[in-house]
């Protein structure tokens, strides 16, 4: 067998039950902060948050996975004393970083992805809710993708700007040594009606 072969039948080896059965796995996080000023109108804060991440390909054998990205807070702020006689101020804060569902049927180059999400190729559109097409073969990938950006300020959706994009990526093939890629594509936001940026990249 050639080295490539050998190192990945050895991590086949080792690979721990959960990945074999195509299960859906992730956390569940709680956490609580509470900062006491002690003087002055500040006063006291507390903030119990809590987070939620799943993550899943090909569930129950299935062409279908799912990754959701969710973490929320509450901040209470009250007056330190009856100097201070403020109401308590609560402040809930949610924000969806990943909700989104996935098809890719086990053996196909092709994986269409519906849903809040982040641009895998491009790092300068980050965040959008929409649809994205990526067909990948053993040493190119190409695809396309369309949507909303999220509001700015509550991660809420927005129907304010529209972005586009497609890429062509050159890579190594899966396992081999040394890992690289070169990926060219164009990527155009319009924020209502208007050029927000129109671009192309390397």
């Amino acid at each position: 067998a050639t080295p490539t072969a050998t190192i990945a039948a050895r991590a086949s080896s080792r690979a721990p039950a959960w990945r074999e059965t195509n299960r859906l796995r992730g956390r569940i996080g709680v956490r609580y902060l509470t900062s006491d000023a002690g003087i002055g109108p500040a006063g006291v804060m507390s903030q119990p948050a809590f987070d939620v991440r799943l993550d899943g390909t090909h569930l129950s054998d299935s062409p279908f996975g799912l990754s959701v990205d969710v973490r929320a807070q509450r901040s209470i702020l009250a007056p330190p004393d009856s100097t201070h006689p403020a109401p308590t101020y609560p402040l809930n804060v949610t924000r969806v970083y990943k909700a989104a569902v996935q098809w890719n049927p086990t053996g196909t180059p092709t994986t269409i992805t519906i849903g809040r999400q982040f641009s895998v190729t491009s790092s300068s559109v980050g965040l959008f809710d929409g649809i994205a097409l990526d067909y990948t073969e053993r040493h190119w990938s190409a695809g396309a993708f369309g949507g909303l950006q999220p509001s700015l300020l509550t991660f809420g959706l927005s129907d304010s700007t529209r972005e586009y994009g497609a890429y062509v990526q050159w890579h190594n093939a899966a396992m081999a040594m040394p890992i690289w890629s070169f990926t060219v594509g164009g990527v155009g936001a319009y924020t209502m009606g208007q050029i927000d940026r129109e671009f192309t990249y390397a």
